[in-house]
């Protein structure tokens, strides 16, 4: 099982982010058959590094992939955080530019006591809202303005957050420099190059005096998985 983590203390949100990628550095296949992409241990991983933080974070796509309200609810996870020393409520935030019924129904909480938000823009026409689901406005054009999500969370005194954000708005935190560690699971596997295959950050491309340099914190084999912990030295504007 992956080793427990601490993270910086910084006086503001702590954003660490998580993949599991195959030796050819894919994170999704084109269909179901392909996931998961890691094993059990990069699940566990994933676990820890969610109940080690006060929020978790999905876009709209991650957070309609699963039941990760009733996960989020469940007595494991509240043992496991238990287990890490957190004793404040949960929080869990999904970010979408154009939220719509679906997804508000599928994330409402359900008088659980989980607290749920939905992040979108100023002008964004948000559905009638499940009870207990909150919504914060971050920008007012066609995307959330990631900067100012962050001084939202600042100002709730959240220390870390967990991002199980997609390859489109990872890239996004990436260039608005948020993103402070990245833990990377390689899994001993090849998928191949094809439509619907993509790399850990899409939609973006660095130049070359901006390419981000990451500093190794530490690095574990398990079986034949590779699970890597990066800092990114200075990536905060």
């Amino acid at each position: 099982m992956p080793d427990q983590h601490s993270f910086e203390a910084a006086g503001r949100p702590y954003l660490v982010a998580n993949f599991a990628q195959t030796i050819d550095g894919k994170v999704q296949g084109p269909g179901a058959g392909y996931w998961p992409v890691g094993s059990g241990a990069d699940h566990e991983l994933l676990l820890d590094l969610r109940a080690e933080c006060d929020v978790l974070v999905h876009g709209r796509l991650t957070a309609m992939s699963h039941e990760h309200v009733s996960m989020l609810n469940s007595a494991a996870f509240r043992g496991r955080l238990k287990e890490h020393g957190r004793t404040r409520g949960y929080v869990y935030v999904v970010i979408s530019a154009h939220p719509d019924a679906e997804l508000i129904q599928h994330i409402d909480p359900k008088d659980s006591g989980l607290r749920v938000i939905v992040v979108t823009t100023d002008g964004a026409e948000v559905p009638e809202l499940a009870e207990g689901v909150e919504v914060w406005r971050c920008g007012d054009g066609e995307e959330v303005v990631l900067p100012q999500l962050l001084e939202r969370m600042a100002a709730e005194a959240w220390r870390g957050v967990s991002l199980e954000v997609g390859p489109r708005l990872f890239g996004a935190f990436l260039a608005a420099k948020l993103v402070d560690e990245l833990f990377v699971t390689t899994a001993p596997k090849l998928f191949g190059t094809a439509f619907g295959t993509p790399t850990m950050i899409n939609g973006l491309l660095f130049a070359p005096e901006e390419v981000p340099v990451l500093e190794l914190v530490s690095v574990k084999a398990q079986g034949s998985e590779i699970f890597a912990r990066y800092r990114f030295d200075g990536s905060r504007a």
